[in-house]
């Protein structure tokens, strides 16, 4: 049979800033191992697509070698890279992901455009990466048309300015198409989504296929050659003889690094041999909470924190692997199945966790010893960053983070 396979994604095709861009992206690259792994891609012809809202070319946020590559994978298999109009100007990572008009704006586009191709097939299997792409399955018509919609992000768990009840009503919307139409499913990235899918959205079990989030370990975002470390060490300077700190996200709320910054403070004023490398990207921050995080950062002193502000795609692995950081800090509020706890898992070097205690970091590092919660609601992160406790070496084995064999997975589920 001659079946499409449409990658819809406002992140990982012409731009990785988001944890969706990451999973995208490590779609793509992976690809070649998911159709040697899934009978059911190696035994026939498959062309595969890239579809994503344009992206102005001199956008701080566009990365032409991604775009490179994402074109480059889908070419090698029979496809193309397409981008839709929409109402984003594409200057922006932000103005692209947009609010409630957007992402109805994108679901239409992106759904005329496959309607279109999908008479070119025999089967279209289409995924719609996050909200941006939920309403697609009010749009699209051909009755060859699979649908699965991957929420990374939901109203209901995301508690900043986008949770707006307008929000919540396109998602709901989008999942009573889904659980009436038998070619429709709901992709879950973790189980602590697959349950907030289930008990506060209604979806039927049925509809719900994993399609994990996971480490695509061959990405070259782990691959840190002679000229990677030289850039990174002439680019970045950390001081020496320090116990390190690590934590890393986009700057926003979400993230919680308010939370980190005055628990780091009262730390250092115990013991100046902590230093806190916080890489926290503002592409899709909002001003008023970068503000906010450079305010809280002013009454540190200087020598006492590092502060990186760009998205570099391969700064968390080389701090991870070769700076070693002590202490490892997620003080997220609220999370999916996040990538940069994984990437904590995949490639702990000794480094001590400690997390926010919401479902995805307990489903991610509960039972591992040398990761510990901490409070949420009564902030006692300080407490927990002056407790000593014990570094098992084995963490990272004690859970199924593999990009590949996740969806492989889920092929498999999908697929019957």
């Amino acid at each position: 049979m001659n079946i499409a396979i449409i990658i819809a994604a406002h992140d990982g095709i012409q731009s990785v800033l988001t944890g969706v861009g990451v999973a995208v992206a490590s779609f793509f690259e992976s690809f070649k191992m998911q159709k040697e792994s899934v009978n059911f891609l190696k035994n026939n012809s498959i062309s595969l697509l890239a579809l994503t809202p344009y992206m102005n070319k001199k956008s701080n946020d566009f990365n032409r070698e991604v775009r490179d590559f994402t074109k480059r994978i889908c070419n090698e298999n029979g496809g193309e890279l397409i981008e839709i109009t929409t109402l984003s100007d594409g200057s922006s990572q932000q103005s692209i992901w947009g609010d409630v008009s957007q992402w109805k704006a994108s679901s239409i586009n992106a759904a005329s455009t496959i309607n279109s191709l999908s008479e070119k097939y025999d089967l279209v299997y289409v995924f719609g990466h996050d909200t941006i792409f939920s309403l697609m399955s009010k749009y699209l018509e051909g009755k060859n048309i699979f649908f699965i919609w991957i929420p990374h992000s939901l109203g209901l768990v995301f508690n900043d300015k986008h949770s707006v009840p307008e929000r919540i009503s396109l998602e709901k919307e989008s999942i009573d198409i889904i659980n009436s139409n038998e070619n429709y499913r709901i992709g879950y990235i973790g189980e602590s989504f697959k349950n907030v899918l289930i008990s506060k959205y209604n979806v039927k079990e049925i509809r719900l296929v994993p399609f994990v989030n996971g480490i695509y370990f061959n990405s070259n975002r782990y691959n840190l050659s002679n000229q990677d470390i030289n850039r990174l060490e002439n680019e970045y300077f950390f001081p020496k003889n320090k116990r390190f700190i690590f934590s890393w996200g986009r700057c926003v709320q979400q993230k919680g690094f308010d939370i980190l910054i005055p628990a780091f403070k009262k730390l250092y004023e115990l013991d100046s041999s902590f230093h806190m490398i916080l890489l926290a990207p503002t592409e899709t921050s909002l001003k008023s909470y970068h503000e906010k995080i450079i305010n809280l950062l002013i009454g540190l002193d200087k020598e006492s924190y590092t502060l990186i502000d760009k998205f570099d795609l391969k700064l968390p692995y080389y701090i991870l692997s070769t700076i070693r950081p002590e202490l490892v800090v997620f003080p997220s509020r609220f999370e999916g199945n996040p990538i940069i706890g994984l990437e904590a898992l995949a490639f702990n070097m000794g480094s001590k966790i400690i997390y926010s205690d919401i479902s995805p970091y307990l489903e991610l590092f509960g039972g591992i010893s040398s990761a510990i919660p901490f409070s949420i609601k009564n902030n006692d992160l300080f407490n927990k960053l002056k407790f000593n406790f014990k570094v098992n070496p084995h963490a990272n084995n004690l859970i199924n983070i593999d990009f590949v064999k996740n969806y492989v997975i889920g092929w498999s589920k999908l697929i019957g």
